[in-house]
Formats: structure tokens, sequence, C-alpha cells
């Protein structure tokens, strides 16, 4: 059995299963290969997400955008960027 085959199996604790995909052009060897690995697909990020804070913390975060004339999405990126750099 190969990786073209319309039946794949795999073994996993000691169980057999059979894990059936219909091939075609849009499915490849590497998405397969995952499928069997059980390794998730990596994720598109669409660059937004919701951060919840204390309303102070809010505040503050604005007066200093504000005082710094950025905008506070602007003020946060330019953080958490100087954070990823050094972690």
């Amino acid at each position: 059995m190969n990786l073209t085959d319309e039946n794949l199996a795999y073994k996993k604790g000691g169980v057999r299963s059979i894990a059936r995909w219909h091939l075609n052009e849009s499915n490849n060897t590497e998405v397969i290969r995952k499928r069997l690995l059980h390794i998730a697909p990596e994720k598109a990020y669409k660059g937004i997400f919701n951060v919840r804070i204390s309303p102070e913390l809010h505040r503050r975060a604005a007066v200093w955008a504000a005082a710094n004339q950025a905008m506070l999405n602007g003020a946060v990126e330019n953080v958490l960027i100087q954070y990823a750099a050094i972690s």
C-alpha cells in the first residue's frame, strides 16, 4: 500500500484503522502524510486579535499613545514586536 491508494491505512495503539481520502488535485502526499501523523495544518493568521485588559491599563495605554502622537494599535504592535525580539 502506498500514499496514492484511495484507502490509507495506519496503525495506532495496536488498533488498525482505515482512513479514506478521495485523492484529487488539491490533495498531495504532504497533506496526506500530515493527516496520517495527526499533524495539524499550518494556521493562517489574519493579523487581528482581541486582548482583554483592565479598564485602567486601557486608559493608560490610550493616554500614552495620544501623548506620543501614536495610534493605540500601533503602540501595542510595537510592544509586541519588542517582546517577540527578546523572547
